[in-house]
C-alpha cells in the first residue's frame, strides 16, 4: 500500500518501515511508498538517498527519492552484505567442486 499525492509533497518527519510481513521478499523487489504527482520537497529526517531503512529475510531495504517517474519514494530489496558474502563463497566452492 502506498500514499498517492496529487500535488507537491513536503517531507519533514521520520520514516518507520515495518518488515514483519515481508515473507517472500526477493532481490530487486520494489515497494512504492509515495506516488507524488507534483514536486517532492525535503527528505525524511536523517535519511538520504540510498540509505538502508529496514531489513528482513536476508535483504536490506534501500530508500530512493527518485523512483517511479523520478519523484516517487520507493524502497528496493537488496541482499545484506553478509548474504552477498555467502553467495560468493557458495559460488566459489561450487566452481571448485566442478573443476575437481
Amino acid at each position: 500500500m502506498f500514499v498517492e499525492i496529487g500535488g507537491d509533497a513536503k517531507l519533514y518527519g521520520e520514516l518507520n518501515i515495518l518488515t514483519d510481513d515481508l515473507v517472500g521478499l526477493a532481490y530487486g523487489d520494489i515497494f512504492r511508498l509515495m506516488d507524488i504527482g507534483g514536486r517532492r520537497i525535503g527528505r525524511f529526517v536523517g535519511l538520504g538517498e540510498g540509505e538502508i531503512v529496514g531489513e528482513g529475510f536476508g535483504y536490506d531495504l534501500v530508500l530512493s527519492y527518485v523512483g517511479g517517474d523520478g519523484n516517487d519514494i520507493v524502497v528496493t530489496a537488496v541482499p545484506e552484505p553478509s548474504g552477498l558474502f555467502l553467495i560468493f563463497v557458495a559460488g566459489a566452492f561450487g566452481f571448485v567442486g566442478r573443476r575437481g
